[in-house]
């Protein structure tokens, strides 16, 4: 079996990587509310729905995002650690 090289893993670390960004920022923009209920301490009435600031709002997609690609590098790490430990296990026998 032919190795690797590290120009090869590094391209496709990259391509993963930004692949996952990509799909983190897209699932950030569906599940981020641009408004919010208040409770009814700050209501006007029973029940009010605020919008948020645009820069509150960015800052959650950025947060959001950033925070699902350290979950999604960290599972590709996870299970990038496994394979080297089959490989390693299989080899030994």
């Amino acid at each position: 079996m032919q190795g690797k090289t590290g120009g090869e893993v590094r391209k496709k670390i990259m391509w993963v990587s930004g692949i996952s960004l990509v799909f983190a920022f897209f699932f950030s923009l569906l599940t981020i509310p641009s408004t919010v209920l208040l409770d009814s301490e700050g209501a006007k009435g029973e029940m009010d729905w605020v919008h948020l600031s645009p820069a509150l709002y960015w800052m959650n997609i950025v947060g959001m995002t950033v925070w699902i690609a350290i979950l999604t590098s960290l599972f590709c790490l996870l299970v990038s650690l496994m394979v080297i430990l089959f490989r390693y296990v299989a080899s030994r026998r």
